[in-house]
Parts: structure tokens; sequence; C-alpha cells
């Protein structure tokens, strides 16, 4: 019975997670879908657009929309914007139930956001040049492995290596700007100092299981998913059609689904 509540109390964020992210996501690709239709509906370049552009559609299309750049970077701003503080405030919701602060009503999960949005918002602007500093050196670390590797396995699979040891650097990165989220909730204390220091305090007895548990799950992670975009791959060689277009975009949100899930577990 535990298990199933557990189950529950996991599904409910990842579904507005993912509900979120796919909203946002609308309101990019409708109008895009929408203006290459007009654009493009009654040509034969169309036929080469399926899986993605390329060759001389992909230079027709750029051609097509270069007078449109100086409207889609501000609008690509502004939802980039809007996303990143939806999200904060859904973050302070779904840590504080994670915690089991306050109760589990839709009621007190907006409380929470509203509560805790200022410290999520310093967290997060914070951890940006963190992020991007990760990034590099992971990618270095990566490169280096991915060419060892690439010497036994290929170098496909010395690709696939790098791919994977980046994602895992980015993944208890992440798992740690978490934890400074929980820092905040659990002490009720939106500075962002305190909540680094908090969490060296306990990363200093806790940081062999917090890496080991994130890395697990980052393995199994990053199975789902490359599991996920194989089948996608699949699919996306096959001919257009509705049949195959459905099988994308249903391939799609679950891949999208489960990054939700498992960024919520």
């Amino acid at each position: 019975m535990s298990l199933v509540k557990s189950g529950i109390s996991i599904l409910r964020p990842a579904l507005i997670l993912y509900a979120m992210k796919a909203v946002m996501a609308m309101v990019i690709i409708l109008p895009t879908m929408s203006y290459l239709n007009g654009k493009f509906g009654f040509s034969r370049l169309a036929d080469d657009f399926w899986p993605v552009p390329e060759g001389i559609a992909l230079v027709e299309l750029f051609w097509q929309v270069r007078e449109l750049i100086y409207f889609i970077l501000p609008l690509l701003f502004i939802v980039s914007l809007i996303y990143f503080l939806i999200m904060q405030f859904l973050y302070g919701g779904i840590c504080a139930c994670a915690l089991g602060d306050g109760n589990s009503s839709s009621e007190g999960f907006f409380k929470a956001g509203i509560r805790y949005f200022g410290g999520f918002i310093k967290i997060a602007l914070a951890a940006i040049p963190v992020y991007l500093l990760v990034f590099l050196i992971a990618d270095l670390i990566g490169i280096f492995i991915g060419k060892l590797f690439g010497l036994i396995i290929g170098d496909t699979g010395g690709s696939i290596i790098t791919a994977s040891v980046v994602f895992l650097f980015l993944y208890c990165l992440n798992g740690y700007v978490i934890n400074l989220r929980l820092a905040q909730i659990k002490n009720d204390n939106s500075s962002l100092r305190f909540a680094i220091k908090f969490t060296r305090q306990v990363m200093a007895t806790r940081l062999k299981h917090f890496l080991a548990l994130n890395m697990m799950v980052g393995i199994v992670t990053i199975i789902v998913l490359a599991l996920t975009f194989l089948i996608m791959i699949f699919i996306s060689r096959l001919d257009f059609s509705m049949v195959a277009l459905i099988m994308i975009f249903v391939m799609q949100q679950l891949i999208v689904f489960m990054g939700s899930f498992f960024e919520v577990f």
C-alpha cells in the first residue's frame, strides 16, 4: 500500500511538469507548423521535411523564414522567460510535497509554490553559470573517456559514452540544486547562502549515498530514454503517413513524460 502511495505521490507532480512542458512546447510548435504548412504545403520540398528537413529543403527553409528572425528571437526569449518563472513556481509545490510540508491538496501545492518562489529564483539564477561550467568540464572528461572506449567499441559507441558522461554530471548537479531547494523549504529560509551552507553540512556525511543514488537513477534514465529514442528513430525511417506522424508524436510525448517522471523521482 505504501508503494502505491509513493507511486501516486511521484506521478502527480510528474504529470504537472509534463503538462507544463507540453503546453509551452505547443506554444512554439503549433504556430511553427501552421506557418510551414502555409509556406510549403503545395511545394515538392515538403516531401524532404520528413523526419527533419535536409539538403536543399533545409536551405530553402532557412531562406524562407529569414524575415521572421527579428520576430522569432524575441518571442522565444519571452516564452523561455515565462517557462522559467512558471517552473520555479511549480518546483515549490513539488518539493514541499516531497517533504510533506503542508497538505497535499491543490491549494497547498500552489501556496507552497508562491511561498518559496523567491528563494527558488535565487537558486536558479545562481545555478546557470554553474551548469555551464560543469557542462564544459564534463564535456572534456566525456570526450577523453569516450575516446578511450572508442578504441574498443568504435566511434559511435565512444560518442554515446561521451554523451552519457555529460548527462550524469548534469544529473548529479541537478540533484544538488534540488537539495538546495529542499534545504530552503525544510528550514523555511529563502537565503541562498543558508541553503548552500546547510546542504554542504548534509553532503559532508552523505556524499557517497548522494552520488550513488543519482548515478544509479541517471543510468536508468539514460537507458529508458535511449530505448524510446531508438523506437522513434525506427518510426522516422518509415514513409511519411498520418499513422507514422501520430506514432512520432506519441513517442515524443512519452520522452517528455519520462523526463518529468525521473526529474521528480
